[in-house]
């Protein structure tokens, strides 16, 4: 932890939330006045040097940007796919002892970060304001707790979560997930008639550059918050297309989005098709009105494909599972390091008593996995496709009072049988290997014409 802590004091940009969280941290102001009396603000690059401190000259070493997806190694830190991010209740609070008991704040490691400190004031080629210092110590903090999705936002980027969860935003109009066999995040199911789709982003393009930074091995988080933006400015992006080789430049519009998590049809046989694309906070209503109007239509049976489905709001998906399953059926359970959670029960009154396949494949994380094994456990769907992307940990937000916000790892979730799928995913009922024709969805179809 103590590395990364390190680490994030070279890293990061915004402001410092050490007040709020009730922290009366005072380091040692070395060359305080110094720097305000140069009072430039710029914001920290690369490469950083390195000193040779025998001599005290820096030296430093550039690296240059790959040309090739082959040539570049990404992050070993990757986020994943889309988490799993819940309403708490209670909110947990955090347990602060005193800085004089934390080992991380023993005077020898004080002296480090004040020798850090020295070293970028005397040797670093630019002025460095000490609120980026501040913000990369707390990024660095909780990069540190080698967790993927653990991570500090600033407000900025709080807002940015916010409004990603919530189904509406500023932006170009796709998911963004990672790939299963690499740390590349691509563009995933571009919504129809939306910025992205329109200027001919294809799913499954690896993300490259943003604004010309190179983005390969950034979380997903990071890579989305740089995507979105204002309504009517503009983004440009680089793509590397897999199937053609090619690198591809677009620049694109950003407009308001609304995220069409859900779309229904009618099958031939009267089977009703729900696709649900993400559990984001609008996603609730939609699928109910989708349930509802194919079961209008008389459907036989329902299938309700997760494929590509990277997860969203604990809440939303266990309200869905519960639309379909009968009253008081255990739906997911979470356990954190102490072995305490919460059980999630159905109990809106409603249920759905026609056959159901629940489609997946490696792209369905998270949420997915929690509404999928819910309906499995509790024999109300037959599983199809392939195995899930095996993410069984919770992730909770906790906010702060001036607008920033950590969002920290903490409780696993199990299935109705007592299975955490994490790093194992769900093995589908009926294995269905995909190919160039949707012969999942058909193979569904005729699953349920055949009981």
């Amino acid at each position: 932890m103590k590395n990364g802590f390190i680490k994030g004091l070279l890293l990061g940009v915004g402001v410092c939330i050490l007040a709020v969280l009730g922290f009366n941290i005072v380091v040692s102001a070395v060359n305080q006045k110094k720097r305000q009396e140069s009072g430039q603000t710029i914001t920290i690059g690369s490469p950083s040097p390195s000193v040779n401190l025998a001599n005290n000259t820096p030296t430093a070493t550039v690296t240059p940007a790959p040309t090739e997806a082959a040539a570049v190694t990404p992050s070993p830190i990757v986020s994943g796919v889309p988490t799993v991010t819940p309403t708490l209740s209670p909110t947990p609070t955090p347990i602060l002892d005193p800085l004089s008991a934390n080992d991380l704040m023993s005077d020898q490691f004080m002296d480090k970060v004040e020798l850090f400190v020295n070293i970028i004031d005397r040797y670093y080629y630019k002025d460095v304001s000490v609120s980026e210092l501040q913000t990369g110590i707390l990024k660095g903090l909780m990069d540190g707790v080698g967790d993927p999705y653990t991570t500090y936002y600033v407000p900025e980027e709080y807002t940015d979560l916010q409004q990603s969860t919530s189904g509406i935003y500023g932006g170009v109009g796709s998911y963004i997930s990672k790939k299963t066999d690499s740390d590349y995040a691509i563009f995933l199911n571009p919504f129809e008639g939306g910025p992205a789709d329109k200027a001919g982003i294809l799913s499954e393009d690896i993300i490259y550059k943003v604004e010309g930074e190179v983005v390969l091995g950034l979380g997903t988080d990071v890579i989305a918050n740089k995507v979105r933006g204002e309504v009517g400015t503009v983004v440009h992006l680089t793509v590397y297309r897999e199937s053609t080789g090619e690198y591809l430049d677009f620049e694109i519009v950003r407009a308001v989005v609304e995220a069409p998590t859900v779309a229904k049809e009618m099958l031939e046989g009267n089977v009703g098709y729900i696709s649900v694309s993400a559990f984001d906070s609008v996603t609730y209503e939609q699928f109910k009105s989708a349930v509802d109007h194919v079961m209008e239509k008389g459907a036989v049976g329902i299938i309700v494909d997760l494929r590509d489905n990277g997860g969203g709001v604990l809440d939303v998906c266990v309200n869905m599972a519960d639309y379909i399953l009968p009253q008081a059926q255990l739906i997911t359970y979470t356990k954190d390091k102490q072995g305490k959670g919460t059980k999630y029960y159905s109990k809106d009154n409603h249920q759905i008593d026609v056959p159901i396949v629940v489609l997946v494949n490696g792209y369905s994380a998270s949420a997915s996995e929690v509404f999928t094994g819910a309906l499995k456990d509790n024999d109300r769907a037959t599983v199809m496709g392939t195995t899930s992307f095996g993410k069984g940990i919770v992730q909770s937000v906790i906010p702060f009072t001036d607008g920033s916000a950590i969002k920290l790892t903490t409780s696993s979730y199990y299935t109705p049988s007592g299975v955490c799928i994490h790093g194992i995913g769900i093995t589908p009922d009926v294995v269905v290997e995909p190919t160039e024709v949707d012969n999942q969805k058909e193979a569904a179809r005729k699953y349920i014409l055949g009981r």
